[in-house]
C-alpha cells in the first residue's frame, strides 16, 4: 500500500555548482594555474548538510553532474532526464551558481515530466559559457512552481547585475538580497534549512494554505504600522514573538553589520 499525499516525503532535488570554458585551451589553463584550497577538501557545504537540516519529512537528491570542472549544458541535460523516473509529483528543485542557470535554461526550453512546487535559483550567472538562456522565460515562469532568487550583494563570481536580470525577467519570482554571504559557499543555508519556507510550500501542495495565508496577512498589518521602515532586530523579534511567529514569516528583510533590519517593501 502505497503513503498518502500528506505522509509521503518532499522530494528537493539539488543541481551543484561548476565551471565551463568556451575552449579547451582555457580549460587547460585554468586547471594548470588553480590553487587547492586543502582545508577545505572534503568539507561538507550548505548542500550536502541539507537533508540533515531539514529531517526525515524530505527526500533530498544531490544529483551529480558530469564533469563541473568543464561543464556542457548537453551533458547536463541528459543527466537531470535520466532522474526523471524517480521524480515524485511536486518536486522541490534547486539550483546553486552553474546549477541555477541551468534550471532556469532547462526550464525555459523544455516541458518537464512532473508538476514542479517550487524553484530556488541561488547565486545563478545570467549567461556562462554555453549555458544561455532564452530570450524568453515564460516557459519557466509558467511551470516552475514557486520561483525564489538569492543573491548576495558581495558574491565574488557572479555580478548582482546577474540577480537584476533574472528579477527583470521573473517579476513574480521572490526574490531576497543577503549582503555577506559570497558566493553562497558556506557550511549551512539556515534561510533554508531553518526556515519556514518549504514546510509551507509542502502545506500548500497539501491543499492548506489558508490558515498560513490569513496569519502572514495578520502579521504584516498588525506588526509593521508599528514601526519605521528600519527597527532594532531585538524589537522586532520580540514583536515576532507576540504573535507566535518566527522573523522568517515574513521573508522580505535585510539585516545589515548594525544588526538593524529593513522591511522591503511589499
Amino acid at each position: 500500500m502505497g503513503k498518502d499525499k500528506k505522509s509521503a516525503k518532499q522530494q528537493i532535488v539539488v543541481i551543484h555548482g561548476g565551471n565551463t570554458f568556451d575552449t579547451y585551451r582555457k580549460y587547460i589553463d585554468f586547471l594548470k594555474s588553480y590553487k587547492i584550497d586543502i582545508d577545505r577538501l572534503g568539507e561538507k557545504r550548505w548542500k550536502e548538510n541539507l537533508a540533515e537540516g531539514l529531517g526525515k519529512s524530505f527526500d533530498v537528491i544531490l544529483l551529480k553532474m558530469p564533469n563541473p570542472t568543464n561543464a556542457k549544458y548537453k551533458e547536463w541535460k541528459i543527466m537531470l532526464e535520466r532522474l526523471f523516473p524517480f521524480l515524485t509529483d511536486n518536486p522541490i528543485l534547486l539550483g546553486h551558481s552553474l546549477g541555477g542557470i541551468f534550471l532556469a535554461k532547462y526550464l525555459s526550453e523544455n516541458k518537464f515530466p512532473k508538476n514542479i512546487l517550487a524553484t530556488f535559483i541561488v547565486a545563478a550567472p545570467y549567461r556562462m559559457g554555453n549555458f544561455i538562456l532564452p530570450k524568453n522565460l515564460s516557459k519557466l515562469r509558467k511551470q516552475g512552481g514557486k520561483i525564489f532568487i538569492y543573491h548576495s550583494k558581495d558574491d565574488p563570481i557572479i555580478p548582482f547585475s546577474d540577480f537584476e536580470k533574472y528579477k527583470r525577467d521573473l517579476p513574480e519570482a521572490k526574490a531576497m538580497v543577503f549582503r555577506n554571504r559570497g558566493h553562497f559557499g558556506q557550511t549551512e543555508f539556515p534561510e533554508i534549512i531553518k526556515g519556514k519556507t518549504f514546510r509551507e510550500l509542502m502545506e500548500e501542495k497539501d491543499g492548506i494554505p489558508e490558515k498560513a495565508i490569513k496569519q502572514y496577512v495578520d502579521i504584516k498589518d498588525s506588526i509593521i504600522p508599528r514601526f519605521k521602515k528600519d527597527v532594532r532586530l531585538k524589537e522586532y523579534k520580540n514583536a515576532m514573538e507576540e504573535f507566535e511567529c518566527e522573523i522568517s514569516c515574513l521573508g522580505n528583510v535585510m539585516v545589515d553589520k548594525n544588526g538593524d533590519i529593513k522591511i522591503i517593501d511589499w
